[in-house]
């Protein structure tokens, strides 16, 4: 996966969700350098799922059957502006059960954006994970 990337466009602090394929992870982080060496002591071939989020933004890394480096995008309320123009905002807190947690944060915001297609319905275009 692309984990050198996470350098330059993930938060350099924030919270971490990571999906494997024998658990799942949600914890803060205080520094990005730290995380990527922790990141890298796990198998490629275990991460299913990388994100990386704070307040404003979400840096999200994907493994996919098709792409052995995985897919990576950058979320934010500007990103999705610059993409789609106007946008429906629509947030939602998301708890983890206690068999998930594994940092201590058990807690997360979920935001959808939404847009108007052309025959004026509502559909998802994106969304991204937000700190508490």
């Amino acid at each position: 996966m692309k984990l050198n990337e996470l350098k330059s466009k993930a938060p350099t602090t924030g919270m971490l969700y990571l999906s494997t394929r024998r658990n799942v992870i949600l914890r803060k982080y205080d520094d990005i350098d730290e995380e990527i060496k922790k990141l890298g002591e796990i198998s490629n071939d275990e991460i299913l799922e990388i994100h990386l989020f704070d307040r404003k933004t979400e840096y999200r890394l994907v493994q996919s059957a098709k792409k052995s480096e995985g897919l990576s995008t950058v979320v934010s309320d500007d990103s999705v502006k610059a993409k789609f123009g106007e946008y429906v905002v629509y947030e939602e807190e998301a708890f983890l059960e206690e068999c998930f947690i594994n940092g201590g944060v058990n807690k997360i915001i979920i935001v959808n954006y939404f847009v108007y297609d052309e025959n004026d319905l509502l559909k998802v275009c994106n969304y991204r994970l937000k700190e508490v």
